[in-house]
């Protein structure tokens, strides 16, 4: 293995070791001890400082010709079409990709999601959209999310997201029926909706999209400046982060949009 290779594969392995705030795609079993990550850290210090060597000498032995830098890239993330919460006229917006079964993304939703909708949704400065991310060991997540779906086409999408991630919810097919009746839906249009295969198609698609993104733990959120149907210049938030984390970034975000 090549000394960046080798850099790369311990810096993912330091990451995920070390993040506790969210439902990921490494296996429950996995462990280490503080010792291993501090070995771990201190190897990546001394590899870094290797290559930063050898980039001074290479650039010591580089043609002096100049080279034209290419502009860059600003990140963006699409709303897909998605659900969106709040001012469809405001200039910053934050993408939730999350999962109905990852216990992070209900304890999200359970302490953090209400201040955020109090303080920036519903004073008209913040655009809520939510995309679904299912994880693969999480086998209801998907069917919760298509429950979700339907009941959006109903016009009850948030307030089935709301149930769903209440503690003690049930996510099985029996439960969505009783939640839709609970929620005054027509049963049998759910019930139709919840067998399309269109609607686990759309879940699967916004998956495979938040893949493309980079994300492999859920709750992920994505904040930056509306434009048309994305947000660009993005900041990342990982994790059921506690409140202030999510109000310092959407601040940083309406300072950058004005």
């Amino acid at each position: 293995m090549n000394l960046l290779a080798k850099v790369f594969l311990l810096i993912a392995i330091s990451l995920q070791l070390l993040m506790i705030q969210g439902c990921t795609t490494v296996p429950s079993g996995t462990s280490s001890s503080a010792a291993e990550v501090e070995r771990l850290e201190k190897e990546i210090a001394d590899l870094k400082r290797q290559i930063a060597i050898l980039n001074r000498r290479l650039s010591e032995t580089a043609p002096s010709t100049k080279v034209q830098r290419q502009p860059r890239m600003r990140p963006s993330v699409t709303f897909g079409g998605n659900p969106r919460l709040g001012n469809k006229k405001a200039t910053v917006a934050i993408i939730e990709f999350s999962d109905y079964q990852c216990p992070f993304c209900r304890r999200f939703h359970s302490q953090t999601f209400d201040l955020i909708k109090q303080n920036y949704v519903d004073t008209g400065n913040l655009l809520y959209v939510y995309r679904d991310y299912f994880l693969p060991n999480h086998r209801q997540a998907l069917m919760a999310s298509v429950a979700a779906n339907c009941a959006g086409e109903q016009g009850a999408y948030w307030a089935m997201q709301r149930t769903l991630y209440n503690p003690g919810a049930r996510l099985e097919k029996d439960y969505y029926l009783e939640y839709a009746s609970g929620l005054k839906l027509k049963r049998d249009k759910f019930e139709r909706c919840l067998a399309d295969k269109k609607q686990v198609d759309e879940v699967v698609r916004d998956t495979r999209y938040g893949s493309s993104l980079g994300i492999r733990g859920t709750p992920a959120f994505f904040i930056g400046r509306v434009e048309g149907e994305k947000i660009v210049d993005v900041s990342l938030v990982i994790g059921a982060q506690p409140y202030p984390v999510f109000a310092r970034a959407i601040d940083q975000a309406l300072q950058r949009a004005q």
